[in-house]
């Protein structure tokens, strides 16, 4: 993987985590799973791939970073409350 990609999936990273809502929020846990097991690593997966031009590797790094953190960030905050 690229030194940039992962720099902005890590920056997405932080930005989801600090973007969490400390509530419960409207999704489901299922559903927030969904989105820290699949679709936070596919972004990632095609930012990788480098079939799209690099602006748009970029985003889809910081989208799947923020993602994956900021789904995990409210699925720990809804089982602590449970």
């Amino acid at each position: 993987m690229t030194r940039a990609v992962l720099v902005a999936a890590a920056l997405g990273a932080a930005l989801g985590w600090a973007t969490a809502s400390p509530t419960l929020g409207e999704k489901g846990n299922d559903l927030r799973l969904w989105d820290v097991v699949v679709l936070g690593p596919w972004l990632l997966i095609i930012a990788h791939s480098g079939k799209i031009d690099a602006p748009a590797r970029l985003l889809l790094a910081i989208a799947s970073g923020a993602t994956i953190t900021h789904n995990l960030r409210n699925m720990l905050v809804a089982r602590a409350k449970t």
